[in-house]
This record gives C-alpha cells, structure tokens and sequence, in this order.
C-alpha cells in the first residue's frame, strides 16, 4: 500500500486550502502537457531532413536513425527514435579537448615563462545552433613588463608643451619606474601628410615652415624603444617643433606605424605595449586624402625607412579609417593613452568606444601633467579585464563575468576594480549559427591589451560519418537497386520506395497508397509539384539546373521552405 504524506499548509497566506488543492491539481495537468508540446514541436523540426547531415544540422535535439530495418520517420529525437525501436542512432555529441593548458603563473615567475591565460588553445566540435561553454581563466602579472612609447604633435602650436616636456623626460622615466623594474621608452613625433592643403609647398617652408622650425613630416620615429631614460631625455632635448597649414593633424598615420612596425618601433612580444600620444588638435581620417590628390587606401603595413626612420608613404596613401586602425592597435596589442587638451577632450573621447582599451587624459596648457595622465591611465588600464575576440559572424559568442569577491554578473566580458595578480574567469558560451564553409574555423579570445589569448579551433559538425561509407548495389535496396547510405536507401535511376522496390514501368499511381505523400493538414500530393511513387514524393524537375525542388512532400525551393505544425521544417 503506497503511503500518502498529508499536504502542509503555510500559515501565513491569503489563499484557502481549497483554491492550493485546485492550482495544485491544474498543475499536474499543465506540466505534462507543456513537455509533451515541446517533443512534439522538436520532432516537427526534425522530420522536414532528407538526409542524416541534415537532420544533425537542423537542430541540436535531432538523431538519425541508421537500422535498416525501421518503418518510422529515420530524423527525429532521440527519445522517439528509441521509442520506435531504432537500434543504431547517431546522434554527435560535443566535443571539447585542450591541448595547451599551461598554469598561471605565480609571482616571481620568469618573464619567457609568464602564463596569464589559461587555457591557451581548445579544439571544440560542435553542431550548428547547440551552445557549448568553456572557462577562461585571467591574471594579471605583477611586475610585468611595459613598452611605452611616446608619439607628440610638432605642429607649432605645442612648442610650449614640447618646452615642458624637455624638463619632464627623466620625471617619466622614473615614474614608469614606480610601476614595474623592466621598462623600455621610445619617442617620435608626426606634424601632416607634406603636401597642400595640409602643409605649404613653397620650397622655403618645406625646409623650415616658421622661424626656427624643423621641417615637417607625417611621421618619425625618433627614438626606438630602449632601456636607457638618459637617452630618452636626450631625444627630447634635441627635438625642434614644425608647423602646418590646416587645424586637424596627422596623427593616425604616426599610430598606424607604431602599431604596425613591431621592429622599427621595438615592441617586445612578452610586454604591455602602451603609446602616449599628445595633441592640441583634431584628426584626419580616412576620405581626407583626396584633399591632397592621395586616393590609395591606407594598406596597414610598415613603411619605414630604416636609414632615417621616417614614414615613407605619407604621401603616398590615405589616412588609416578609425575601424582599421583600431583592428590594427588590437592585432598588435597597443593601447593608447590620448593625453589632448580641454577643447580636444570630447572628441578623443569618442574613439574609446571604437578603440578597444583606449583612454583620454585632459593635458595641462603646458603638458605639465602628462608623468601623473600616463601613472594615472595605467592604473586604470591594469584595474580592468575586458574580453575581445576573433569570432566570425557566424559564431555568436556569450560571456557570463566571475569577478572578485565571488561577484558573478551575466551577459558581461569585463571585470573591474582589480588589482594586479588578482584572478577572474569568464564563462564563454559559444555557438555555430549555421553551417560553415569548409566545416573548421579559428578565432581567438583574449584580453585587450594583453599578448596572451587562447585559440579556439571549431569544428561544426554537418555530415555524418555513415554519408562517406554508403554501400552500393546493397541488398537491402531491393537485391541491389540501390545504394545503402546511413540505413536509408538511395535508389538508382528509375527506381523508387523506400527500398527501391518499384520501378516507373510498374507503378499504378492512381491505385497506390497516397496518404505518406500528404502533409497533416492538406490534401495536395507532394505539395502539388511532384508525383507519388511507392509512397515517397518524387520532385518535379523545373527545367533550369539552379532550381531545384526539394522536401519530403517537395514543399521548398531556393526561395521558400514552408511551416510544419507552426516550424520550419528544416
């Protein structure tokens, strides 16, 4: 006798026993029927596949049966399948392996030994539409290596900041210092494109455009990066303003280089790449060249000339577009700090939401401030974790944030308020949209900024093992009139059923049984365009080879694929 537990009651509560007995039992009937709507639906969706690799694509739920010997539907879900007897499925599971899993790294670690990501390569297989989730793990190293290089404006209207600067050169070096013990400095410098209307061509000015001025040039690579201070503040003392015509700058051009020419620039492979980059003006961008006559778009490669380290294609090419200089600074790890003045603030505050780790300091009327813009930027770079990626536009990725103090927050690829050697972790949901062109792709996730990152090799799984295996002239396809493929029949020419029992010249269509060639809800055969032949829909031929009609009762075509019970059907 099966034992009956009495039902507790809350005591404080506004509903009577009689109504939580009611909603208790409507319950019970509910649920039930919601799950049972929901397989039903699931099996719609899988029923409209033709073919075992369209039935794993159409929908992470579908199986495919691959016995011989079964008279339900071969594509439905797993649950249905077992149910009608199949006794060999497939149906392909994720798969998730790691071949490059290397710790974090502790402090004191050597520097060819640093590991801030973790893991660093995945290889993953997958169906389209089916989410799998994987954990990155992120710590910043203390003490890390930083690479800073500082890019200024030499137009004219900076010759007090270039002043203040002068005195401010070992400060920098020794405030760079504070922050980590292996630090490496750079210096250069970017005036405009030299020709009109961006610079005057007189002879005369392009020798020395005002009084005392050096000659202009889009940019120069003064000082490659090095670990010297007593050198850095020589180059400055050494550097002369120039001058323009018009008011915004050529600045893109300078950072395009500096995050391009890794050699010339000297940028370390295990460092914190960081620019400074100083300005009291606006900026050109790409379209800005035909002003001059230039037309050629700006290619993204390294034009330095190594005997005079200047930028060789000025004049050449275009302006960089700020979508491709942001790939370029984020392919390269390069994060500017934008030190412009009052007037120039707003506007250099927009490129953060382009450039990906970029920040913006208000320069003092004399630079005087830039030692405490660059400490003050590099705490707030370093206090932050934020994922990007390489994903191509048919995988959608999703990130759920674990930060500190077991903070967790959904839809977020960022964590904030860290300090350095603090450790966090994101969950990286990851999902196949659709089929992709050669079934492998490779992208990479990893923190801005950083020269770490893990590779992610997808597979996405749309074919079936069984489709490359097919046995032909089998003797389950009615003694040999057709090909095995994955349990179904494949019949040859001029035979048709599901086990090519029939051919044309035998088939009474007027006297055979219709009714597996009818959807649920009509009574069309084969959708009106195609034939019923040993109950299967043979399609008509449209004439015209890049048309094709398709579909267990011939319902798609190139440009339509109907609803089944409220679904595409796949």
């Amino acid at each position: 006798m099966r034992e009956v537990f009495p039902v507790r009651m809350p005591h404080r509560t506004g509903y009577s026993r009689t109504v939580f007995l009611a909603v208790f039992a409507l319950s019970l009937f509910i649920l039930p029927t919601v799950n049972a709507q929901t397989a039903e639906e699931l099996s719609s969706i899988c029923q409209g596949a033709q073919d075992c690799g369209a039935c794993i694509s159409v929908n992470p739920n579908c199986a495919w049966c691959t016995t011989d010997v079964f008279t339900g539907r071969r594509c439905d879900t797993l649950q249905q399948l077992q149910n009608g007897g199949c006794l060999n499925i497939t149906n392909p599971e994720t798969v998730k392996e790691t071949p490059r899993d290397l710790p974090l790294s502790n402090t004191g670690a050597p520097l060819n030994e640093i590991v801030q990501v973790k893991p660093q390569e995945m290889r993953i297989k997958v169906r389209p539409t089916e989410k799998t989730t994987i954990k990155l793990y992120v710590r910043q190293a203390e003490d890390y290596p930083v690479d800073l290089y500082y890019t200024m404006d030499l137009s004219h209207s900076m010759s007090d900041d270039l002043g203040k600067l002068k005195e401010l050169g070992s400060t920098l070096a020794e405030a760079l210092g504070g922050i980590t013990r292996d630090y490496r400095l750079g210096f250069g410098s970017f005036v405009d494109k030299t020709v009109l209307p961006y610079v005057s061509t007189v002879p005369a000015k392009l020798l020395s455009p005002c009084s005392g001025c050096a000659k202009p040039h889009g940019f120069h690579n003064a000082l490659p990066l090095n670990g010297d201070p007593t050198l850095f503040a020589s180059k400055l003392n050494d550097t002369i303003v120039s001058g323009n015509l018009d008011t915004p700058e050529g600045g893109f051009d300078a950072l395009m280089q500096i995050a391009v020419c890794q050699d010339d620039i000297g940028w370390r492979p295990k460092a914190r790449h960081l620019v400074i980059f100083t300005t009291d003006a606006s900026f050109h961008f790409a379209g800005d060249g035909r002003l001059g006559g230039i037309v050629e778009p700006n290619d993204g490669q390294c034009h330095m000339d190594p005997d005079t380290n200047l930028y060789t294609w000025s004049t050449r090419q275009d302006y960089p577009s700020i979508g491709h200089l942001s790939a370029k600074l984020r392919e390269n790890n390069v994060i500017p700090i934008f030190a412009v003045t009052r007037d120039q603030t707003s506007l250099y505050s927009s490129l953060e939401t382009y450039i990906e780790g970029a920040t913006v300091g208000e320069l003092d009327a004399d630079s005087g401030n830039v030692v405490s813009l660059m400490r003050d930027n590099y705490e707030l770079i370093t206090s932050q974790v934020k994922l990007t990626s390489t994903a191509p536009d048919d995988v959608r990725l999703s990130f759920t944030a674990n930060c500190l103090d077991n903070e967790v927050t959904e839809d977020s690829n960022e964590c904030q308020g860290l300090s350095l050697g603090d450790t966090v972790s994101f969950d990286i949901g990851i999902t196949a949209e659709r089929c992709i062109e050669g079934g492998q792709t490779s992208f990479t996730v990893g923190p801005v900024g950083f020269n770490e990152e893990l590779l992610i090799h997808l597979e996405v799984v749309c074919s079936c093992d069984c489709q490359e295996q097919g046995e032909a002239n089998s003797t389950s396809c009615s003694n040999g009139n057709g090909t095995l493929v994955c349990g179904e029949c494949a019949c040859n020419e001029g035979r048709y059923g599901s086990k090519c029992e029939c051919s044309g010249n035998e088939i009474n269509a007027e006297s055979a049984d219709q009714s597996p060639c009818r959807t649920d809800n009509t009574t069309v055969i084969c959708s009106g365009r195609g034939e019923c032949i040993c109950g299967k829909c043979v399609c008509d031929k449209t004439g015209n080879e890049d048309e094709v009609i398709s579909g267990l009762f011939c319902e798609c075509d190139n440009f339509n694929c109907p609803y089944s019970r409220g679904l595409r059907c796949g």
